[in-house]
């Protein structure tokens, strides 16, 4: 399937989900997940100066800030590989159904959204943040 066959509501959760995969992962990320794009690995010929993830058959690789942060979870890989059969290569890894990168704010909202549906709290990124860091 590609995005465009998803239906909104569905589109939007297996999203919240991708992003509570990296937030758990690394609890110091804030909201600039809604402007990082994914690349192949082959993809990189030249150093990027934008925050990206580049996935490798073996890990996710997240540069943020100047700082390369890697992650050899297979299951989490695998987990991004088929994410990237839905929305491709060298796109924003949170997005609108247009393909635009979501907002900041409407991170925000996608987190309080489904964490009220699911947990009956409406939970923002930066509450989020701050459980994960303190486990």
């Amino acid at each position: 399937q590609n995005k465009n066959e998803i239906c909104g509501y569905d589109f939007q959760l297996l999203q919240f989900y991708i992003a509570l995969i990296l937030q758990i992962k690394i609890p110091t990320l804030r909201n600039d997940l809604a402007f990082i794009k994914i690349y192949k690995q082959k993809e990189i010929i030249e150093e990027l100066t934008e925050n990206h993830l580049v996935l490798s058959s073996k890990n996710l690789a997240l540069f943020m800030n100047g700082e390369v942060i890697l992650i050899n979870d297979i299951s989490i890989v695998n987990i991004y590989k088929k994410y990237t059969n839905i929305i491709g290569y060298d796109e924003y890894i949170l997005q609108n159904k247009n393909g635009t990168p979501l907002s900041k704010n409407g991170l925000s909202q996608l987190y309080s959204k489904f964490t009220l549906k699911y947990l009956n709290k409406s939970i923002s990124t930066n509450v989020l943040r701050k459980i994960i860091s303190q486990k």
